[in-house]
């Protein structure tokens, strides 16, 4: 006799590929999405709906959008019969995702007020000039000539075997004079 089996958790049930991981990957997503039922009570969805469209709404996020300007996208100008919530997120969250908003470098901290930008990735603090990480502008530039200035050009490469030649006399005739 066989025993019955139990049935498979949701997240491993056939035509699932949600795992525990991915729907809590997602969790200021869900909420904004599980938000849009206290503006529009048409807007509910399940908590399945909601792990679906969590996806969308994070690229939103992602792109520095906040959750009530997301709430505005999918909320504004809803029709009167709203059949399913779902798709029209979806729709919405898709349709209008608008470009990644641009990030603004801001300006150094610098007791001497050198108006430098600070280097991506930092939000204050003095700039690399005024820390002693970098080098002034002023001197790369001077580096920059200086080597330029060192190096010999391509055309004019040096003749070694004249060198080379002229060396050798000048061997030969201290010799010459030192046995003399």
């Amino acid at each position: 006799m066989t025993t019955p089996e139990a049935p498979a958790a949701p997240a491993a049930r056939e035509g699932s590929n949600k795992t525990d991981h991915e729907t809590q990957a997602h969790p200021e997503a869900v909420r904004v999405l599980a938000r849009l039922e206290d503006v529009d009570a048409r807007l509910r969805l399940s908590g399945r709906q909601l792990r679906d469209l969590a996806p969308m709404a994070s690229q939103w996020l992602a792109r520095g959008y906040s959750a009530p300007e997301i709430t505005d996208a999918v909320v504004q100008g809803l029709p009167t019969p709203v059949y399913s919530a779902a798709k029209i997120v979806a729709d919405r969250l898709t349709r209008k995702l608008p470009a990644p908003r641009r990030k603004w470098q801001t300006f150094a901290e610098c007791s001497d007020r050198c108006g430098r930008l600070l280097p991506s990735g930092q939000d204050s603090g003095q700039c690399g000039v005024c820390a002693g990480t970098t080098p002034a502008p002023f001197l790369q530039e001077l580096a920059a000539q200086a080597l330029q200035e060192l190096a010999p050009a391509a055309d004019t490469a040096p003749d070694v075997r004249a060198h080379v030649s002229n060396l050798r006399a000048l061997m030969r005739s201290r010799r010459s004079a030192a046995t003399a």
